[in-house]
């Protein structure tokens, strides 16, 4: 239908413009019958013929990076436009080529040779990808194996010589950028791959927060040999402001590495795009033809009941409850606790004093919260002067917890927070520390990494992480790139990965043909908001 109107809309605009010129300047007035009738099917031919020509236009091939050119409707994605585009790295000879645009170069590849082309436009890689996407099912508790190479955070495994990278910085020098993520290619079932991705090696994703700096490496593999890249020692912090993680007050305290926690990559697969070309328009954006909750109920371990260390206060009246009887269990849980209680601190100290503390005088007000400051301090002391995860002697714990308990009006807004946090601190810093987690405790956080949520109202689903797939179209701008591009990555806020995109939405995109030649260098970085 859009074929049919744009042009018609085109043809009226141009006839009405040119009668509109005929008739202001009175050309037609003063002539004969014949010569206006010769007049007017002029008009008519001229606007038809602009018509045309605007199309051909529309539907001209385009170079690579002309974002000047209109966006070419997602229909004319056929096997010739893929073949076109897939040519310059299969090299077929000239009697097995589809049309090339006469201007493209070739593209030097070390990649095997492609597939055949695709017999219809539902194979082609950009509409296939909207019949699939690749998740990243979370491992809860987390996995220490150095062999599992799937995970966020902490640092990259890699292969001897491995550089970080680093980008130019405002002084003329550069940075290292912080590291994301790591995918192993060869764990991507071979169904969801595209016929593009690697099957083996690793992709690594580097990112700096709030910010398109970025860098996508791939490396091929095998891993034997590969170990834990140490991360350079002027990497700044993850994020630039410490109040970002919710609990460092300095920059000293903010961390340098995002949380490592490992995920396994699972496909999920929808119905085939449908024959009609505007409910196959519809499908440009997530979830494609993909019908969500069937597909991750079906995955094993993906959907988990919802518990959390909040049910607890709300059973308690909202009174501060300890999340676990070992609770503060190392000395990162105190840290953590203690920064949440100073931001709360700083909140309560210029709010409207209610309850037990409105009959309070200024001055008596302010000395009790000095006196809370200072017994903060003693243990934010002893914390900073122990490694974080080391463990607190049981005495030491029930010190710490009855003076927290002595300050409900502050503690009961910060313990939910600190026990998520300091949990998932334990479970991702190392297996020994992990070990000191209840297993009650592990299954208060499950919701915060799993890819669906059982609630009394029904299933939870937020939008998940994942590659390979369609897009999300947040603010309706994604429009052109959609039909050139493949979605490699896309990321979204999430908590128990400390994630804190301000609601934003990464994502990483790349051609077909690059991705064909792992020219991983050619990825594209776009973020919008909610």
């Amino acid at each position: 239908m859009d074929r049919v109107l744009r042009p018609l809309g085109c043809f009226g605009s141009t006839l009405l413009a040119i009668l509109y010129a005929l008739g202001v300047t009175e050309t037609l007035k003063h002539v004969g019958s014949l010569e206006r009738v010769a007049g007017l099917s002029a008009a008519v031919l001229a606007s038809a013929a602009v018509a045309y020509l605007r199309e051909r236009w529309r539907a001209r091939p385009r170079r690579a990076g002309d974002r000047s050119a209109a966006a070419e409707p997602l229909e004319r994605l056929d096997a010739a436009r893929l073949s076109a585009r897939l040519g310059e790295v299969a090299q077929r000879s000239e009697d097995q080529a589809p049309r090339v645009d006469p201007r493209a170069r070739p593209v030097a590849s070390s990649a095997p040779p492609l597939r055949e082309p695709p017999a219809g436009p539902s194979d082609d890689p950009i509409l296939a990808a909207r019949r699939q996407a690749i998740l990243f099912r979370q491992i809860v508790p987390p996995s220490h194996d150095p062999r599992h190479l799937s995970f966020f955070g902490g640092v990259p495994i890699a292969p001897p010589g491995f550089r970080w990278p680093a980008a130019p910085d405002a002084s003329g020098g550069s940075q290292p950028i912080s590291f994301l993520m790591q995918v192993d290619c060869g764990a991507i079932p071979a169904a969801g791959r595209l016929g593009l991705m690697p099957d083996r090696g690793v992709l690594y994703v580097f990112h700096k927060a709030y910010s398109h700096t970025f860098r996508v490496l791939y490396e091929p593999g095998p891993a034997d040999g590969w170990a834990e890249s140490a991360p350079p020692e002027t990497l700044d912090p993850v994020y630039e402001w410490p109040s970002a993680w919710h609990w460092p007050q300095s920059d000293a305290d903010s961390p340098r590495l995002w949380p490592k926690w490992p995920f396994d990559p699972v496909l999920v697969q929808g119905g085939p795009l449908p024959e009609d070309e505007e409910a196959r328009e519809a499908t440009y954006s997530w979830p494609g033809t993909i019908d969500v909750p069937a597909a991750i109920r079906a995955i094993p371990g993906a959907v988990v009941p919802h518990t959390s260390f909040y049910d607890d206060v709300q059973r308690t009246g909202g009174k501060s409850h300890r999340p676990f009887a070992t609770y503060p269990h190392d000395w990162g849980a105190i840290r953590i606790a203690t920064g949440l209680l100073a931001e709360q601190a700083k909140q309560n100290a210029t709010l409207p004093r209610w309850g037990a503390f409105k009959d309070m005088s200024d001055g008596e007000f302010a000395a009790m919260l000095d006196r809370a400051a200072a017994e903060r301090r003693r243990w934010e002391e002893r914390a900073s002067a122990a490694a974080p995860f080391d463990e607190v002697p049981q005495d030491e714990r029930d010190r710490f917890w009855a003076w927290m308990a002595e300050q409900p009006w502050v503690t009961r807004f910060v313990v939910q927070d600190a026990a998520n946090l300091s949990v998932e601190a334990s479970l991702a810093g190392s297996a020994r520390a992990g070990a000191r987690i209840p297993a009650a405790a592990v299954d208060r956080i499950r919701h915060r990494h799993a890819l669906a949520v059982e609630t009394e109202r029904g299933l939870h689903i937020n939008i998940p992480d994942r590659m390979l797939a369609a897009p999300v179209d947040v603010q309706g701008d994604i429009d052109e790139r959609v039909r050139d591009y493949l979605l490699l990555l896309e990321l979204s806020s999430n908590e128990g990965l400390a994630h804190y995109f301000a609601e934003g939405v990464f994502q990483f995109w790349i051609r077909p043909a690059d991705l064909a030649a792992r020219r991983f260098d050619r990825v594209e970085l776009s973020s919008t908001a909610y």
